[in-house]
């Protein structure tokens, strides 16, 4: 999926939207798309590992940007209001990514609800104690504190024997054709991994009301979690990459990206290669595969903090395998990337570690 997306991304970027070539770019980039939401909510189901390492997010801001991508794709029959009284400072354990997947997921759902008639879509949140938690959903064990968040229509609602199933792996009340069945089993994939929850209050005619729990980070840190991370170097200035993957297409394609981006690349395919490259010093960030014969990905981590260099790396992979999170907590990651990977992360993500 990475060199489908990449490459007929670069069509786009290149050709002329009047060119028939364009359209048929744009055909198979949005193809690629569906699949590629397929394959993450089918991976986030089987999920066998309790969540990915993360950094602690703070929920003012990531709302605040994903109510940006919301307001793109709100129907205009939509009305939107909010309601938020979080704490300050309010950090929660959770990846942006997984965030967003969550909130769209849940607007997605309510935009449907509402689609033949004009609409509200609530969106709101506060704090909830573990005592209170209890209450409200299930789970495992319990943490102190939590945020939580809530998503509501006033759309068609969900019929009382339904509502014990939605979260069900492919069970869907949509039309053929028109849902998976994997949105709110992926958003509950999601949360139970985190140590969080959700819950349903609907009735039909009047609405659904979607509140989601995720733990809060203590002291808005934790532990391995950016603390005490090595410094970069020359913060701003820093433009050397070394990319390492041993899939020649990817490798030629964010090559390509990364040069395009204004980046001095060095590209090499066998990861053996790669400490000859990082003796001879410069290299500001690295970008490597996990999966790789020989030596993977945070074996190349582990090389470049052996040798003494403060490069930040940027971890592709896509599955985070126990070692890939041991490696993260010790700092010798520093971002990680999920495959199928479009260029355009991957440019935002050095451009975020090398501060430009």
């Amino acid at each position: 999926m990475t060199p489908i997306m990449g490459y007929s991304g670069m069509i786009l970027a290149e050709a002329d939207p009047a060119d028939d070539v364009y359209d048929s770019a744009q055909e198979i980039y949005s193809a690629a798309e569906k699949a590629k939401e397929i394959i993450r909510q089918i991976a986030s189901l089987s999920r066998k590992q309790p969540g990915t390492a993360v950094r602690p997010l703070d929920i003012r801001q990531a709302t605040e940007r994903v109510l940006r991508i919301i307001d793109t794709v709100i129907p205009p029959n939509v009305r939107m209001t909010t309601c938020f009284s979080w704490a300050d400072n309010c950090h929660i354990r959770c990846s942006e990514t997984e965030f967003n997947q969550i909130i769209l997921n849940l607007c997605t759902n309510a935009f449907y609800a509402m689609r033949s008639r004009d609409g509200h879509l609530g969106l709101g949140g506060g704090m909830v104690s573990g005592e209170e938690a209890k209450l409200l959903f299930h789970a495992p064990q319990y943490e102190k504190d939590y945020a939580s968040f809530w998503v509501a229509d006033d759309g068609e609602g969900i019929p009382e024997e339904q509502q014990s199933h939605i979260f069900d792996p492919f069970f869907t009340t949509k039309q053929a054709g028109e849902g998976t069945g994997l949105g709110l089993s992926t958003v509950t994939s999601i949360l139970e991994s985190l140590g969080g929850g959700i819950r349903v209050e609907s009735k039909p005619g009047q609405g659904s009301r979607f509140t989601f729990y995720l733990p809060l980070c203590k002291g808005g840190r934790e532990e391995g979690a950016g603390a005490n991370r090595p410094a970069g170097g020359n913060r701003g200035s820093a433009r050397r990459v070394l990319l390492v993957e041993d899939d020649k297409k990817i490798l030629k394609l964010f090559d390509k990206a990364l040069t395009a981006a204004g980046f001095e690349v060095t590209a090499i395919g066998n990861p053996l290669d790669a400490e000859a490259v990082l003796r001879q010093g410069g290299i500001d960030v690295i970008v490597t595969d996990y999966a790789m014969p020989k030596m993977n990905g945070a074996q190349i981590a582990a090389l470049a903090r052996t040798l003494g260099l403060h490069c930040k790396v940027i971890l592709i992979t896509g599955l985070v395998e126990d070692q890939v999170l041991e490696y993260y907590r010790k700092n010798l990651i520093h971002e990680l990337l999920l495959k199928p990977l479009e260029c355009q992360a991957l440019i935002d993500a050095v451009n975020r570690e090398t501060g430009r």
